[in-house]
């Protein structure tokens, strides 16, 4: 989401807690990046849950990189969004 790190940040992580470990995959940019680093620091203390991973480990991590997730994803247009936000904010003033 942050423009300066398009190609910094090529990796997708997720931890499994019921298997103990990463799954790591290729990052899938569905959004051109919009926000800068400076927006991003500020929504830190309300996403950072959802936006960083903290483990502590004291041997070794488990991992398993996820090669069949290495495809090409569909990009969602920004015009697309806003008519779909636009469209829900008119049915609600109509209710």
């Amino acid at each position: 989401m942050v423009f300066e790190n398009k190609k910094a940040h090529i990796w997708h992580l997720v931890f499994d807690d019921v298997n103990n470990q990463i799954n790591i995959s290729k990052k899938q940019q569905f959004l051109e990046p919009v926000l800068t680093v400076g927006t991003i620091k500020k929504l830190n203390e309300y996403f950072r849950e959802s936006l960083v991973i903290e483990l502590s480990w004291e041997d070794s991590i488990k991992f398993n990189l996820d090669e069949d997730n290495f495809k090409t994803p569909v990009k969602i247009s920004y015009l697309k969004l806003l008519k779909k936000y636009f469209s829900k904010k008119i049915r609600l003033f109509i209710k």
